[in-house]
Order: structure tokens, then sequence, then C-alpha cells
């Protein structure tokens, strides 16, 4: 047609005979001459939009040919190779391009992934300001995240990150380590009960993890006892989590009308609902108090804001309350907000990562005889002061972080680009996406040499003391740069403490149904590890837990004390 190439041509002669066969039952036999000119008409605007849209590829293809692509359809893009296995087809085209940053696409659109750590330097670090979150991979969690922390950009996110990273501080990891020793304690009367019930029961590791975890941050942000947190976290909280997982991949579950969105909906109204009623009282509790040491002169008028963070709160609540001098109603929306973003960010991946650690422990028994020597000796004379847990417990703190390197929890991080930026000879457009594969830069040999196996020791001290020689880089799991997780230093004391207090007191073997769990193989070929990495409900859900729960069996050790709180 028109000397034009069978890309164009093919799909124009399909739109050609489509309008002729539905334009004739509605002309006249004497108006049929007026077919070819609407067949015209539309053929020539469909014939427009075509060649503009192939235009368009090819111009893009010039400026992002620096990055090399694998073969795409010119109108799906990779969309089937991402339908087959998104994390499978990421993992196999850094392997393809040998582990340089490549493009692939979205229909049209073309995602720039990087898995170079200098050039993942530049998007989170030295130009983070020019690469803005991306709104489409947090979308459907925006009922949690609101307009908090996670989701802010600009002034906003520069003052909510000053008053979060403020309450971050050391002091705080105090009340999580006796939180985190609390729930720990909790579990532990739990799992004694039942063995001795059933010496055979098989704990789900993953659930029980995933109720610890929400009891730790419920205690350490809002002074929540365990009891109280399994009592309103798991009926409004996780049915929001759960249900917006699943329309992260199929956005239209929201439009059906279907028990599961009336009991979403419920979720989030109770969720919010309970707490601002419970920040108001707390506000008031804390007005009372400050008002109290003010009269007692232990506060004076000309205290500065930060000043407050330095004196001792019962909760991260308490603090951010005492850094502000006024709470209506737009502030408790913004602290209810920042609640929600607290619950998601230290509770899903903290328990995803003790899962598999605890997994790793349990396959490698040479790693589970380390960690139980270590946490023996830190506890011999009963719980140790807050210094020695902070500091201590260094290799139990290495199979946590080595269990972050070959799982990558969360797997993928996005970005977009506001201004062209050019850098090493590449050049990203404005508005282009940029996707960081987290588990593919974990998991480069030429990086980290044997990645399939499980070596704690990449992360230990060296013998004169200093850090290991690890590009920052490299190792991503909290986004290194200005935006990184503030609460980073709270996952990894929790979990230490919580993994090392279970290995000290229970001795643990694998269910015969978790036979077969061998990831050794297989972190870039991710369809196979998503056998059973990932929930049943879909095989895309973040964070990256075990499809079927992770059953182990307790046996109470003989000789050691059950309780440290």
């Amino acid at each position: 047609m028109l000397g034009l190439p069978p890309s164009i041509s093919e799909p124009v002669e399909s739109v050609v005979r489509l309008v002729n066969s539905y334009l004739q039952p509605f002309v006249d036999v004497d108006d049929s001459s007026l077919i070819p000119i609407a067949t015209v008409a539309v053929v020539a605007s469909f014939t427009s939009f075509v060649v503009g849209y192939i235009g368009n590829q090819k111009r893009l293809d010039f400026v992002l040919r620096g990055f090399p692509t694998p073969p795409r359809n010119i109108f799906l893009g990779h969309i089937p190779r991402f339908i087959n296995g998104a994390w499978e087809f990421i993992g196999e085209s850094a392997k393809k391009f040998n582990f340089k940053n490549f493009r692939v696409y979205i229909f049209g659109f073309p995602l720039i992934v990087l898995t170079d750590p200098t050039s993942l330097k530049r998007v989170l670090h030295t130009n983070f300001r020019n690469y803005k979150k991306d709104r489409l991979t947090y979308n459907q969690f925006l009922c949690i995240l609101g307009k908090g922390i996670v989701t802010s950009e600009g002034d906003e996110w520069k003052r909510q990150r000053l008053l979060i990273s403020a309450v971050m501080r050391v002091d705080i990891l105090e009340e999580v380590a006796e939180s985190a020793v609390v729930a720990a304690d909790r579990l532990t009367t739990k799992m004694i009960q039942q063995t001795k019930e059933n010496p055979e029961f098989e704990f789900d590791m993953a659930e029980e993890f995933r109720c610890l975890t929400l009891q730790v941050i419920g205690g350490a942000l809002l002074s929540m006892t365990p009891d109280e947190s399994d009592k309103v976290f798991p009926s409004l909280y996780l049915p929001i989590v759960t249900e917006a997982n699943k329309r992260t991949y199929n956005p239209f579950r929201a439009l059906y009308p279907t028990l599961t969105n009336l009991e979403f909906h419920r979720a989030k109204v109770g969720l919010n609902g309970f707490l601002k009623d419970f920040i108001r009282r707390r506000w008031i509790e804390a007005s009372e108090k400050k008002a109290k040491e003010a009269a007692n002169k232990e506060v004076t008028t000309e205290e500065k804001p930060k000043e407050r963070f330095r004196r001792k709160h019962k909760d991260i609540l308490e603090k951010i309350l005492f850094a502000i001098d006024e709470c209506p109603s737009s502030m408790v929306d913004q602290l209810c907000d920042e609640v929600k973003t607290f619950l998601l960010a230290g509770h899903e991946t903290s328990s995803t990562m003790l899962t598999w650690a605890i997994f790793e422990c349990v396959k490698n028994r040479d790693v589970f005889a380390k960690v139980r020597e270590e946490v023996d000796e830190l506890f011999k004379n009963g719980m140790p002061n807050f210094d020695a847990a902070k500091d201590g417990l260094q290799y139990t703190l290495a199979v946590l972080k080595e269990t972050l390197r070959m799982y990558s929890v969360v797997p993928v991080v996005t970005r977009q680009c506001v201004e062209t930026d050019k850098f090493e000879g590449f050049e990203i457009p404005s508005g282009v996406r940029v996707v960081i594969p987290m588990y593919v830069v974990h998991n480069r040999p030429d990086i980290w040499g044997d990645p399939e196996n499980f070596r704690p020791d990449r992360f230990l001290p060296t013998a004169d003391g200093k850090d290991p020689d690890i590009d920052p880089f490299a190792w991503i799991p909290f986004i290194n740069g200005p935006r990184n997780c503030l609460g980073q230093h709270f996952s990894l004391l929790e979990s230490k403490i919580v993994l090392g207090l279970l290995i000290r007191r229970f001795d643990m073997v694998l269910s015969p149904k978790q036979t077969g769990m061998d990831t050794s193989s297989h972190i870039l070929s991710p369809s196979l590890l998503i056998s059973f990495a990932i929930a049943e409900k879909h095989p895309f859900i973040i964070p990256w837990g075990p499809k079927d729960g992770m059953l182990i069996k307790m046996k109470p050790r003989q000789g050691i004390p059950m309780a440290d709180s």
C-alpha cells in the first residue's frame, strides 16, 4: 500500500476492511460513494497515528541507543515476556547484556534498567532530586501511605524527613530492643505450649513473624501491648495490605462489587478512625505532660524543637507530638499517614527477612551453630544492657544482611527522570522511568563471586575491625542515598534479637513439606524461585515471601531460659 513498509501497510489494510464492513449497512445504495470518503478519513487518521507512533519509537531508539534492548514487538514492547515472568525476564536480560544497563518496553514506553553500581549512585545519591518516586509503583498503597514521607517530594519531603530522622535517633532503638524481647518471649511461650500438646506440630514461621513484627512496631511506635496489637492490626491493617498487593497487578479488582472490596473499605475506615482517635488522645496527654514540665521549669520557652527529641519518651509517636506545637485536624491526618507508613515499612520487609533468614539457618547447620554460640554468649548472664544488644550479635547481623542480599525481599524499585540527564555516555530523557532490580544487583557474579552460596562472612568486619569492602551501591536493600530507609536500624536490631533468641531456645528442623526448597542456582531465573518464593495469591506480590509459608518443627532446648524480658 502506497509503498509503506509492512509494519504500517498491514494494519492500515486491516482498518480499511473493517471500516468498509462496518459502514456498509448504514449507507444507502445511492450514497455508497460516501464509503470511500469515510474510509479515507479513518485510514488517514489511523495511518497518521501509526506513523507518529513508529516515528516516536525510532526517535527513542536513537536517543537511548546507549542502552541495549532485547527484541520486541513494535506495539506491545516486551509485554508478552513480562506476562510470562517479569523477574525472570529482567534477570535473563541482565545476564545476556553482561549486567550492563539496558532498556525494556511496556507498549511504546521505555524503562531503563540500571544494574551498575556507579549508575545507581547517580540516580539514588548524587542526582537524586532529578529522579522522583514513581507513583505507578505505589498507587494502590496510597490508602496506607497517604501523604507520608514515602510519597512526598521536594520541600514537603524535606520537612517530613527532618522530623522523622530526628525521631529515629539511636535512643528510640532501646524501645525497639525491649519490644523485640517481649514479642520473642510471647512467641516462645506459645510454641512451648503447642509442642507440649503436639511434639510434631509444624509452625508456619512466615505467619508467626508477620504477627510478631506487627507487635514490635506497635510497641515501639504506639506503646501497644502485643495483645492490643493482635486485636487491632490483623483485622484492620492486614486486609488492606493484602488487597492492595492484589490490586497492584489487577487494578480492575477495585471495580468489582465483591465482599472483598466491602471488607477493604471497612478496614480502611476502621484503621483511619482508630488511629486518628488514638493520636488525638495522645496529643491531649502530650500537651498536659508538656505543660506540667514547663510549670516545673524542666522545659524553658527557649527550648529548640530538636532539643525536645533528646528527652526520654515512651514511644515514637510521643517524640513526634513533643516536636510540634499544634495538632489541628490536618496534622492529625498527616500523623495518621506517617503511622501507617511506619506500619507498612516496619512490618512486611522485616517479617519476610526473618522468614528467609531462619530458613537459611535451619538449612545450613554451621550457620545455625554460629548464631547459637554468639547469642548464648551474649545472654549467658541474662538480658544484656542495651548497648551490648545493639553492638553485639555481629554474626547474626551478617546473617540478616546476607539474607537481604540473596533474597532481595523488595526486588525492584523505580524512579522517574524529571529533567533529561546525561552521564557516562548515557542519556535518560525527561519522563522516562528507571528500574532498579535489586535482586539482579545483589546476585552479580562479578561483584559477589559466588552469589548462589549463602555466606554471612561477606558482611563480617575485617580482622582489623573495619567494615567489609562492599560497594555501598552494590548492596541496596534499604536504598542508599538521601532517600534511604530511615527504619533500617530499627528492622535489623529487632530481627537479630528475635532470630537470635529463637535459635537459642529451640532446636529446629524443616518440615518434610519444605523439601526441595533449593534456591541456590535459581537467583537469576526467578520463575524457578517464584514456584516457592511468592504467595499463592499472585506470582508478583512484594515483599518476596515463601509461596506456601515456612513450616518448621520446634523442640524446646533443655537448660535454657525461655524468657528474658
